[in-house]
This record gives C-alpha cells, sequence and structure tokens, in this order.
C-alpha cells in the first residue's frame, strides 16, 4: 500500500508562550488579525442566524437524534432554519403574552430576562432563539450546578 494522506483541519499561528501553545486556526482562516464577526454588519446571534436563515432556510439547521422504542438511537430528525424561526417567534409571543419575561427598567435600559432550567438540547437552543427576537438574555440553570 501506498502513504496514506493526513487531513489537515488547522495550522498553528503566533509564538509559543511560556505554558501555552501556539494558536491552532481553521486552515480556511488567514493568517493575521481574526475578523470582527462573521460578516460585516453583523453584530449579534439574530443577525448572524437571519443571514444564514435567508440563505438555507429550507436546508437542515437544527437536529435530534430520535430514540427508538428499545432505546436505541436512530437517524436524525431535522429542523430547517424556516421551521426553526417560526417556533422561535411563536415562543417569543408566548413569552410575551403569559409575562413570562417582563421587561425592566434597570439604569435607563429596557431588559427582559428568562431562566430556563434544562439540560442542553434543541428545545433550550429555540428558547433562547424566541428571546432574541424580543432582546431577552436567557438565564441558564442546569442541573450540574450542584
Amino acid at each position: 500500500g501506498g502513504a496514506q494522506s493526513q487531513k489537515t483541519y488547522g495550522y498553528y499561528y503566533g509564538e509559543e508562550k511560556a505554558g501555552e501553545s501556539k494558536i491552532l486556526r481553521n486552515k480556511l482562516t488567514p493568517e493575521g488579525p481574526l475578523p470582527d464577526g462573521p460578516f460585516e454588519g453583523i453584530t449579534t446571534l439574530l443577525e448572524c442566524f437571519e443571514h444564514s436563515r435567508e440563505r438555507y432556510g429550507s436546508k437542515p439547521f437544527l437536529g435530534m437524534q430520535a430514540k427508538n422504542a428499545d432505546g436505541t438511537f436512530g437517524d436524525f430528525v431535522w429542523k430547517t432554519y424556516d421551521h426553526s424561526k417560526e417556533i422561535a417567534l411563536n415562543l417569543a409571543r408566548a413569552y410575551i403574552s403569559l409575562d413570562l419575561c417582563p421587561e425592566i427598567n434597570e439604569d435607563g435600559r429596557k431588559l427582559r430576562f428568562l431562566g430556563v432550567y434544562s439540560k442542553n438540547r434543541e428545545e433550550w437552543l429555540l428558547s433562547d432563539m424566541a428571546l432574541w427576537y424580543i432582546s431577552g438574555t436567557i438565564v441558564s440553570l442546569y442541573d450540574t450546578l450542584g
């Protein structure tokens, strides 16, 4: 057999410091300073999501592996960008109409917070996305906090 080629996913950049390695960067990222954001004018997670949704609306975005009756896991079931937005907007409407994250004024700023107790899963992200649409902040409560 011939020599196998090894895939390269990144490269080391910059100077090695005492107790630290060089920075490991994605091979698609040019040398030099990292960009401030994914694209010009995108500064929030909502803007980033909407930019991707406009390009890939009907493509898979969020996947969850189905659990079979026997306890094994099957194929992933996917939600598209568009469907995920629809769910997030419906959740956002519910948060407002049920007053689950009332607006508070703090130092002249309008804020909304929602505490979510959950393991990391699809519903957690959809809850967070809903808050993006109403300028809210998720307060994560994990069962591993003690």
